[in-house]
């Protein structure tokens, strides 16, 4: 373990955990946005589906709580600090999330299908019908970084995923 380490050692490695988690995260966010111009080019399927991707994500924020209260109330906790003996309760919660997650990730597997490209064409093509769309130039990835846009969501991003983590780590304590 790293109890003995200095603060710094056990900064650096805690650290490193984070930064894999965060990279983690936003490629699995990355992945599911991106499946959803793949699924339907109907904007208002695509505003659903994202509505639906947001509301789970805040769901399965609760069941992690709920879960861990249920899990700290059968194993006998009697104070109201968390410490060495609760480590069984965050181990079974370990393991019931991953197995929630595993379970959900195979039925999205099992019952979502991509729509194929001549379905994706008929929904284009209605979609031009409605309104005429002008031809997209392909960009280079050095583009993205010249759109003031790019900063404006990134940063919106940012300051969302703050304002939703700080609660989750610091409600529990109250």
């Amino acid at each position: 373990g790293c109890e003995h380490s200095s603060t710094f050692v056990q900064q650096m490695y805690y650290g490193a955990f984070i930064v894999l988690f965060q990279f983690g995260w936003a490629s699995t966010q990355i992945a599911h946005l991106s499946l959803i111009p793949v699924l339907t080019v109907c904007k208002r399927k695509i505003v659903f589906l994202n509505a639906v991707r947001s509301g789970l994500t805040f769901v399965c924020g609760i069941l992690v709580y709920v879960i861990m209260w249920f899990l700290l109330h059968a194993e006998g906790s009697d104070s109201n600090t968390l410490g060495p003996s609760d480590a069984p309760a965050f181990e079974n919660l370990s393991y019931m999330v991953i197995g929630i997650g595993l379970t959900c990730s195979l039925l999205f597997h099992l019952l979502v299908s991509e729509t194929s490209d001549e379905e994706l064409e008929a929904q284009v093509e209605g979609q031009r019908l409605l309104k005429e769309e002008r031809p997209r130039q392909k960009r280079k990835i050095t583009d993205w970084f010249k759109q003031k846009k790019f900063y404006i969501v990134g940063m919106m991003y940012m300051f969302t995923r703050v304002t939703v983590n700080v609660p989750q780590v610091y409600l529990p304590k109250y």
